[in-house]
């Protein structure tokens, strides 16, 4: 296919896939036969103060075919680990840019763990925290009367399978 075909095909996706940038969790794999726009980043975060998780989620408002933003954590994730991690008290080292990005979820960390809390619980409520970071967002922009499911799932990389939450 050259490049001007390629242009005239239509982007009809039905899901916005904000999830982690795992090489493990290919949204194509995990929901195959639809169409996905993706948004990924370490550790699946949506803050509406950065320019490129916002700009993902203002922009599927000019596709119609979207229907629904799932927020996607994983079993196993680094970046929730590292988080985890530091808050018991054994910070991993991470580089500063990547400290600056996981501020949120380590606040998030440092509220819920105590000992025994298995990282799964760091998980999960990092995917709940990100759900309402982009319900809140959703109620800035102008959706003229449209519905848009904000929706949550673990992906458990062992089983191959997608639990919603």
């Amino acid at each position: 296919m050259d490049a001007v075909e390629f242009k005239s095909i239509d982007q009809r996706p039905t899901i916005l896939w904000i999830g982690c940038s795992d090489a493990r969790v290919a949204e194509t794999n995990v929901i195959p036969g639809t169409e996905i726009f993706v948004q990924r980043n370490v550790a699946n975060q949506f803050s509406a103060s950065d320019p490129n998780t916002a700009a993902c989620v203002a922009f599927v408002l000019n596709l119609p075919s979207v229907k629904e933003i799932i927020v996607v954590g994983h079993t196993h994730c680094g970046g929730v680990k590292a988080c985890f991690d530091t808050a018991k008290g054994d910070p991993p080292g991470l580089h500063p840019h990547l400290l600056k990005w996981l501020e949120p979820l380590q606040r998030l960390a440092n509220s819920l763990v105590t000992p025994g809390t298995p990282l799964q619980t760091v998980i999960k409520a990092n995917v709940v925290q990100q759900m309402a970071n982009v319900r809140a967002f959703l109620t800035t922009l102008p959706l003229e009367g449209r519905q848009i499911a904000v929706k949550g799932a673990i992906y458990d990389i062992e089983n191959e399978r997608l639990d919603y939450v």
